[in-house]
């Protein structure tokens, strides 16, 4: 286990470790629990922020549990990421240097027992931006590897890929944009008042710019499954699926046929307001490209709280980490406001 998984693992066996301390007062909030694995919000709504890898299609952790016939659900989400990788393997290079901002609206209406039907909407920017200095101290503080970071010029943005002297992409300041817009379908196949199975289909349309990293030029489709339950105290969301997607406009690196995706998410609740998260996003390489931060494997790991209103609305917070290193953005911080009515 390399130096940035160790430290994951030391974080969650104190982050379980407290719990454990505080099981008896959270005894209390576990009848909850299975509220909780039912409530529809499930995981953090969330996907791989690599500045490529978000923009070929990878659907977002999504809940099992669908709206009442004519009920509205909302998120808003917003993600900010810093990124700095370099890879180079024969002719081929790759260089993420940059920082991103995205908001993302999520709308999703049930349409009738069992379905539902769901619009996403990306929006943001990507520049330089201001994270590099807070993550060169927090690096240093930990004797954590700079992986060249420290030597980079603070602030700069260069997105750059090639081979043979082709070029996939090349973003050299800053660039604000429209994303690829999602539509989805969802069918909930079993609901034993425990647990909750739910089909979902998501097609995404080539909204976006691929010169600007913030589309493909290509239609993409997915189905996965998600299940939902409590797990003791527990929440537990599990979701996996398979993409698939017309030729992306990133030659000369051709995309996979078909890649793979998945999440894992908990919730424990802490008090009737308070919950806290965990979850492992990941997927298989999406282009064929000797490179992993373009043709790898990919593995998230987030850390957040929840809290909830007396009301219809909660808030998601937390940080991902990439627990491969670059096959992900470095650091990421997210909040979202979910409505539920």
């Amino acid at each position: 286990m390399g130096l940035r998984g160790a430290l994951w693992a030391r974080a969650l066996a104190f982050a379980l470790g407290m719990l454990a301390l505080g099981a008896p007062a959270s005894l209390a909030a576990a009848a909850a629990s299975a509220a909780a694995a039912s409530d529809g919000l499930g995981p953090v709504l969330w996907r791989n922020t690599s500045p490529v890898s978000a923009t070929l299609g990878l659907p977002r952790a999504a809940s099992a549990v669908l709206p009442a016939p004519g009920v509205l659900a909302a998120d808003l989400a917003l993600d900010w990421a810093s990124d700095f990788t370099t890879n180079q393997r024969g002719d081929a290079s790759v260089r993420l240097d940059g920082e991103s901002l995205v908001g993302t609206l999520r709308l999703e209406r049930g349409l009738a027992p069992g379905w539902a039907a769901s619009l996403t909407v990306p929006f943001g920017t990507r520049g330089g931006g201001v994270l590099d200095q807070p993550i060169d101290g927090w690096h240093s503080l930990w004797g954590l590897p700079e992986g060249g970071r420290d030597r980079a010029p603070t602030g700069a943005v260069a997105l750059l890929a090639s081979e043979a002297g082709a070029s996939a992409f090349a973003v050299d300041q800053r660039r604000s944009s429209l994303g690829d817009v999602q539509l989805g379908l969802a069918r909930t196949l079993v609901d034993d008042g425990a647990s909750v199975l739910t089909l979902r289909a998501q097609l995404e349309l080539p909204t976006g710019s691929a010169s600007e990293l913030w589309g493909s030029d290509a239609w993409e489709g997915s189905l996965a499954l998600a299940l939902a339950r409590p797990l003791g105290p527990l929440a537990l969301t599990l979701q996996g699926g398979v993409l698939a997607g017309t030729a992306s406009d990133f030659a000369p690196f051709d995309r996979k046929d078909l890649a793979g995706f998945g999440s894992l998410a908990l919730a424990w609740p802490l008090s009737s307001r308070w919950s806290l998260l965990g979850q492992l996003d990941g997927h298989s390489a999406l282009l064929d490209a000797p490179l992993t931060p373009l043709g790898g494997w990919s593995v998230q790991g987030l850390l957040g709280l929840r809290w909830r209103s007396s009301g219809a609305f909660a808030v998601d917070f937390g940080f991902s980490e990439d627990l491969r290193p670059g096959s992900a953005s470095d650091f990421s911080l997210f909040a979202t406001l979910r409505y539920r009515p």
